[in-house]
């Protein structure tokens, strides 16, 4: 699965489930999009309906608590396994 395909239907999951300030699932979103996709924060807003400023703080605070929170970590593993970006051990 191509990554802009896989991370646009992780992201309509992501969003669809709750769209609040505060949801990791929707950082989680932005952050894959901007690291392992290569989208900019002015593409990842526009698909997403929000602002680039508020993207870049997200993904800004997302991956620091990615590299702190074991949950986290966990669930951006299972992400880049979907996309296919990750060997299984």
């Amino acid at each position: 699965m191509n990554c802009l395909r896989g991370w646009l239907s992780f992201t309509a999951l992501s969003c669809m489930a709750v769209l609040r300030h505060g949801d990791w699932g929707r950082d989680l979103a932005w952050y894959v999009g901007r690291l392992r996709c290569g989208l900019t924060l002015r593409e990842l807003g526009q698909q997403t309906g929000a602002k680039m400023q508020s993207v870049s703080k997200a993904v800004s605070r997302i991956g620091w608590r990615v590299n702190s929170d074991d949950e986290l970590r966990s669930a951006y593993e299972k992400v880049l396994q979907l996309l296919g970006e990750m060997d299984e051990d």
